[in-house]
C-alpha cells in the first residue's frame, strides 16, 4: 500500500471506524482501491476524510449521485479511494448483496496497515457479484483475471435473477435516450461517479471549487499555471488579469483568493463552464471575478485595451496525436486545433496584443515539443521569450512578455 492509502487507514481508525478491504490486503488494488465501511459509520467516514486529507477531487457526494452509496476521493499521485456504503449493488438496491454484506463483515480479520479483510470464501463471492455487474467502475476483463488467478475455490458464474437484471442493465447503458439523460442515468446505474462526467467538489489553489457534471476538473499541471500567473503580478497593488478558458473559475478564483485587489476577467466558450464559474464564485463572495462566455478574448471589454497586466489560458493545445477518445464529455475542451494542435494558442496570441501593456504576460500551457516552435513565432509577435515557469509530464506552462516595440506590429 502507498502512503496515501496507509494514511486513509489511520483517518478511518482514528475515528473509531471500521474499514475493509473487499479484494484482500496481499492484492494491492492501487491506485483504485475498493473500501467498504459499515452503513451506520457512512457519514463519519466521510467527515474523516473532509479535512486534511489531501485528495484532489472527490466525487460522488452531489446530486443524483448522493444515491449510489459510493463517493470516490483522487490525490495528484493517481491514488483514487472508492468509499462504499455497504457492498456496491446497483442497479438492483442494496439490500439484493446484504447476505454477501454480511457475511464480508462476519469473517472479516485484521490485516497490515490497519485495515480488515474477508475470509478467502467471503473474497471470493465479493469478486464474483462485482465481475456479474455492469459498469465503468468494475470491469468485466479487471474482474475476470481476479477470478483467474485467485488461489481459493472460485465459485462458479453467477446465473442468478440477480446476474439477469444486470445484464438488462448493461443494454440499458448502451441504449438509453435521450443522451442529456445517458450519462447521469449511466453512472447511477454502475454506482460509479466518473472524473469528467460526474459534479465534484474539488481543491485547487487554496480554495474548495464545485465542479459542474461534464466540465473540465482543474489538474496538478493547472495549479502550476495559476503559481506562475500569481508570481507575475507579485509586485502589482491591483493587477488586471484576463483568464481564457476558466472551465470551473479555478484559477481566476485561486487567485482572487491570494489577491484580493485583482480585478479579473474570466472566459469560457462552452455554458456549463461558465455556469460552474458562476456558481463559484457566487459562493466565494469573489466580487472583482468577472465571467463572460465567448471565444478567447471577443468577450472582454474593450476599456481594458492596453491595460492588462497578463493573459493567462489554459485553451485546447493537445496535438492529434495525443487525443484520447474518452475526451467526448466535452468536445473541444482538450484537443488542439490544426496540425500540431496550437491554432487557438496563436489566434489568442495575436488577439492578447491589444490588451496587454507594454511589459504584460502571456502566460500558456502546452507540450515541451510544442514550445521548442511556438517561441520562435511570439517572438515574431513582439514577445519576449520568458521561457519554461513549470510544468507535469509531458505538459508545460510557458510565459512570454509584450514589448513596446510590438505595437508597431499590425494589430487585428
Amino acid at each position: 500500500m502507498n502512503d496515501v492509502v496507509t494514511d486513509v487507514a489511520a483517518r478511518l481508525r482514528g475515528a473509531g471506524i471500521a474499514a475493509l478491504l473487499p479484494d484482500g490486503a496481499r492484492h494491492d488494488p492501487w491506485p483504485d482501491v475498493d473500501v467498504l465501511v459499515p452503513r451506520t459509520q457512512w457519514s463519519a467516514a466521510r467527515a474523516a476524510l473532509a479535512v486534511g486529507a489531501g485528495w484532489r477531487f472527490e466525487l460522488g457526494g452531489l446530486g443524483l449521485w448522493r444515491l449510489t452509496g459510493t463517493v470516490s476521493y483522487g490525490w495528484d499521485d493517481g491514488t483514487i479511494v472508492h468509499l462504499h456504503r455497504g457492498v456496491p449493488a446497483a442497479p438492483l438496491p442494496s439490500r439484493a448483496l446484504r447476505r454477501l454484506e454480511h457475511q464480508l463483515w462476519a469473517g472479516a480479520r485484521p490485516a497490515d496497515g490497519g485495515w480488515l479483510e474477508p475470509d478467502p470464501e467471503s473474497r471470493v463471492a465479493y469478486v464474483a457479484s462485482q465481475a456479474a455487474r455492469p459498469g465503468f467502475a468494475y470491469e468485466r476483463q479487471r474482474w475476470a483475471a481476479r477470478i483467474a488467478v485467485e488461489d481459493d475455490a472460485v465459485a462458479p458464474r453467477d446465473r442468478s435473477w440477480q446476474s439477469r437484471v444486470w445484464s438488462a442493465a448493461g443494454w440499458l447503458q448502451r441504449e438509453v435516450r435521450p443522451r442529456r439523460l445517458a450519462t447521469p442515468l449511466k453512472t447511477v446505474l454502475s454506482q460509479s461517479p466518473l472524473l469528467d462526467r460526474s459534479p465534484a467538489r474539488c481543491r485547487f489553489g487554496g480554495v474548495d471549487l464545485v465542479v459542474g457534471s461534464r466540465v473540465f476538473k482543474p489538474r496538478s499541471v493547472t495549479e502550476t499555471l495559476l503559481d506562475a500567473v500569481r508570481r507575475d503580478v507579485e509586485g502589482l497593488d491591483a493587477p488586471v488579469v484576463v483568464e481564457v478558458g476558466t472551465g470551473s473559475g479555478a484559477i481566476a478564483l485561486g487567485l482572487a483568493s491570494a489577491r484580493p485587489t485583482a480585478e479579473i476577467h474570466a472566459v469560457d466558450l462552452f455554458p456549463r463552464a461558465v455556469r460552474s464559474a458562476r456558481r463559484n464564485r457566487r459562493r466565494l463572495g469573489a466580487a472583482r471575478v468577472h465571467v463572460y462566455r465567448g471565444s478567447l478574448l471577443d468577450p472582454v471589454p474593450e476599456r481594458l485595451s492596453g491595460l492588462v497586466d497578463a493573459v493567462v489560458a489554459n485553451v485546447p493545445y493537445v496535438p492529434p496525436e495525443r487525443r484520447n477518445n474518452g475526451w467526448e464529455f466535452a468536445p473541444g475542451a482538450i484537443g488542439g486545433s490544426g496540425a500540431d494542435g496550437l491554432g487557438l494558442v496563436r489566434d489568442l496570441a495575436a488577439a492578447a496584443r491589444r490588451f496587454l501593456r507594454p511589459g504584460g504576460s502571456i502566460i500558456l500551457q502546452m507540450t515541451g515539443g510544442q514550445w521548442t516552435h511556438f517561441a520562435d513565432e511570439l517572438a515574431e509577435l513582439g514577445y519576449r521569450d520568458g521561457g519554461i515557469l513549470g510544468g507535469s509530464g509531458a505538459d508545460i506552462v510557458v510565459g512570454a512578455r509584450f514589448e513596446e516595440r510590438a505595437r508597431e506590429v499590425a494589430i487585428p
